[in-house]
């Protein structure tokens, strides 16, 4: 509840989710989109708290609501999470795909493999969580291998040590319009058509299973 995506496109903050949850009552899937900031390329951001402190009204049932009503008018919603599993990350039960962040570091495996008992203790959807390698090609003496061992999961993609990540955070661009050919970038190109294609195939598969109606015109 805490996060940099804004200052990752160099936006500037007035309200964020802070303030929608203020507002929660009268809002709908058209009256919370001016809290929304717009990028360049078109994409909104619902911004986190701008003080610590702010986060501590937000509660699951916030967050439930605040993915209902973008869903209405989004194809695709991004939740950008802290490493723990509060009562709104908790709320994310409902979403179609989970990406846990791996490095190849023990400390993070240890704290993703605690984080996977507790999901299924708590009966979360285990089966739409998806490991994610990040810096997959680093030297640490920990392999793929080790975290596929240790969280019990095939890698889903690996992103490779990039330079221009770094570079492009510091600049607040995106990385796939200042380096589109550089190695993570075609790798997250990869992950976004990766998911999308997943996507579009459970809802073709839903449409499938759909009740038929008998009725027969005359």
């Amino acid at each position: 509840m805490f996060g940099d995506i804004a200052a990752l496109f160099n936006l500037k903050v007035k309200e964020s989710i802070y303030h929608v949850v203020q507002e929660m009552e009268r809002l709908d899937g058209e009256t919370i989109l001016p809290y929304l900031l717009e990028t360049e390329q078109g994409i909104h951001i619902l911004p986190s708290p701008i003080r610590p402190e702010q986060s501590e009204i937000i509660t699951g049932k916030h967050v439930e609501k605040i993915l209902r009503l973008l869903k209405e008018t989004h194809d695709y919603v991004i939740v950008d999470t802290p490493a723990l599993l509060s009562d709104p990350v908790l709320a994310l039960e409902q979403s179609d795909f989970i990406l846990l962040i791996n490095t190849l570091n023990i400390p993070v495996l240890r704290h993703n493999k605690t984080i996977l008992e507790i999901m299924k203790s708590l009966d979360f959807p285990i089966e739409r969580v998806r490991s994610l390698i990040n810096r997959s090609d680093l030297d640490t003496g920990v392999t793929q291998k080790d975290v596929k061992t240790a969280l019990g999961m095939e890698a889903y993609r690996l992103i490779p040590d990039d330079k221009f990540v770094d570079i492009a955070i510091n600049r607040g661009e995106p990385l796939l319009e200042m380096k589109p050919n550089g190695k993570a970038s075609k790798q997250m190109n990869s992950l976004a058509k990766q998911i999308i294609a997943e996507d579009d195939r459970k809802k073709a598969s839903s449409w499938f299973k759909r009740p038929r109606s008998n009725t027969k015109e005359g």
